[in-house]
């Protein structure tokens, strides 16, 4: 025991003494290192051994009756759990979840919120056939339900299915009909799509169910349509649910059309009579309806499809048959015959019959207008008739000058109408008028005030930028500049003890020594006041320069 005792004053004295041999930056990294060291250990610590038992989902988003089955099951096996806050949620330690989900989904405890087919798992044998119809109609309900809940955009939804008695005439009959109600996840919505899909499958589940005969709504009572696509909340609109979207495309290409146009004629104009001695717009009107025609024409000769000839001859001698004579009756017919003369006579019989069948020629055509036919363009041209030098300067002595004509500006006209390929008969405009433009906005006259830009931003911003990071770099420089000024060097002398031995112990001193106004005993500068104080270190600066000059060399060297 005294050894461990002795090894213990040995090791703190070696501690104490490097400890103090340690300037104020060492001492200050040291604390703030084992600090560091500490707040990790205990970080690490808590996160293993200090936190609970991690808790994970077990089933989500389930109605309140199952929430309520599944709480009571886990009460009894003793597992712990945890409910979210709108009570759909149930989470249990993370070794439990395995276990306890593959229990409760064997147990057919969760029901969906819907009850199914389960409905007839139990034999009744006194239901009526009204019961029974009625019961069929929930677990078809049921079912439905939960096969929309399990869309993703899908919160919840109410299947309600009204199914008419049958009637013994089908004339009579009213047809079966289902309203759904549904819930979507917050942020998400129904796409017409998917609104489709929801029809087609209440309609293919249910027997004598038509998909125009089943409703749809949100909850927010918006009644949803299956379309092609988009957006399927159709309130107030057409029937149409891409309309919005088909006109804004119909405006851009129409833009487009416009501004394709505009640069052709623009592009002309600068090229031959100067940059900015004209300006160009257009303007159009465009169909964007698409129009289909069916058209059947038939051919005046059809083509044979099949021909059949007949042909009949007879050729030789016949006897002659008297004709039939004698009053109807028994009479007349029984009687004496005489047998008839043998009467002979040369004669040629032909027939001949040809039949041929036609099919109709018949030629079907298609034609489809494509929407945006351009029904109107209309351009107007501005020319600047103000005297002008060949080089777009302004008129100065001697300098040779053109101006427009009004012959000048007819010809523009016809330019104008051929480059943009106007049918002024089919109501196609153009107008071209010659004006003097404000030498203020041209090139012309003064400068106009125009912004320089650089990749879309204006100069001025650039040059600002540059100017503040040309600052912060000067900046940072010049505290570099500072710092490797101060920067401790191999001169200044590094901390020795011996520097304290040098000078007199304070209480020795012989200012101290019978010295007026100060009360004895002096044991510590903080007995002194601040003149005494200054009074003494000026005393003892003088009687030892060199030491003091090495004491303020090694303070700024820390």
């Amino acid at each position: 025991m005294e050894r461990l005792s002795s090894v213990w004053s040995d090791l703190s004295g070696r501690f104490a003494a490097i400890w103090q041999n340690q300037n104020r930056q060492n001492r200050t990294v040291t604390v703030v290192g084992i600090a560091i060291v500490l707040a990790a250990v205990l970080a690490v610590g808590w996160l293993y051994f200090g936190r609970g038992p991690t808790y994970q989902t077990l089933f989500s988003n389930l109605s309140a009756e199952d929430a309520s089955t599944v709480t009571q099951h886990l009460k009894d096996d003793k597992i712990p759990y945890r409910l979210s806050t709108d009570g759909k949620t149930v989470y249990v330690p993370e070794q439990d979840v395995s276990d306890e989900r593959v229990a409760i989904a064997g147990s057919g405890l969760i029901k969906g919120g819907s009850t199914g087919y389960e409905l007839f798992d139990r034999t009744n044998f006194g239901m009526t056939e009204f019961q029974e119809n009625l019961d069929k109609t929930r677990a078809i309900e049921g079912e439905l339900e939960r096969t929309i809940d399990g869309l993703d955009p899908v919160d919840s939804s109410r299947v309600n299915i009204a199914t008419p008695s049958q009637s013994l005439y089908t004339t009579s009959q009213e047809p079966t009909t289902a309203s759904i109600a549904i819930k979507t996840k917050p942020g998400q919505s129904l796409d017409g799509d998917e609104v489709k899909g929801i029809t087609m499958l209440v309609a293919n589940a249910v027997d004598g169910l038509k998909p125009e005969n089943v409703t749809i709504v949100n909850q927010d009572g918006q009644i949803l349509l299956p379309g092609p696509g988009g957006t399927s909340d159709t309130s107030g609109s057409d029937g149409s649910p891409d309309a919005l979207k088909m006109t804004q495309e119909q405006l851009i290409a129409k833009e487009r059309y416009e501004s394709a146009l505009q640069q052709s004629i623009q592009s002309m104009l600068d090229g031959t009579l100067g940059k900015g001695r004209a300006v160009a717009r257009v303007s159009t009107k465009m169909d964007f309806d698409a129009n289909s025609t069916d058209s059947k024409v038939y051919a005046p000769q059809g083509t044979v499809l099949s021909q059949q000839t007949e042909r009949e001859s007879y050729v030789g001698s016949q006897p002659v048959r008297n004709p039939v004579i004698g009053v109807p009756g028994t009479t007349s017919n029984i009687g004496t015959y005489q047998a008839p003369a043998d009467q002979t006579s040369n004669g040629r019989y032909n027939r001949s019959k040809s039949t041929t069948n036609y099919d109709i020629t018949e030629q079907s055509t298609k034609h489809i207008d494509a929407p945006g036919k351009v029904l109107q363009t209309s351009v107007a041209v501005l020319v600047n008739s103000s005297a002008q030098t060949s080089a777009g300067v302004p008129i100065l002595a001697n300098a040779q000058t053109y101006q427009l004509t009004p012959a000048n500006v007819q010809q523009i006209r016809n330019v104008v109408i051929a480059a943009a390929d106007l049918n002024l008969a089919q109501g196609d405009q153009v107008s071209v008028e010659a004006i003097p433009f404000n030498p203020s906005v041209t090139s012309g006259g003064a400068p106009s005030s125009v912004t320089t830009t650089v990749l879309g931003v204006p100069l001025w911003a650039l040059l600002a930028i540059g100017g503040v990071a040309a600052l912060a770099v000067f900046g940072l420089l010049v505290m570099r500049v500072r710092r490797s000024r101060f920067a401790p060097t191999a001169d200044l002398p590094s901390f020795d003890t011996s520097l304290a031995e040098e000078l007199p112990p304070f209480e020795e001193h012989p200012i101290l020594e019978g010295a007026p106004g100060i009360a004895a005993p002096i044991r510590s500068a903080a007995d002194l006041t601040r003149e005494q104080m200054i009074e003494y270190v000026t005393t003892v600066a003088q009687e030892n320069p060199d030491s003091i000059a090495k004491l303020v060399k090694l303070w700024l060297a820390e």
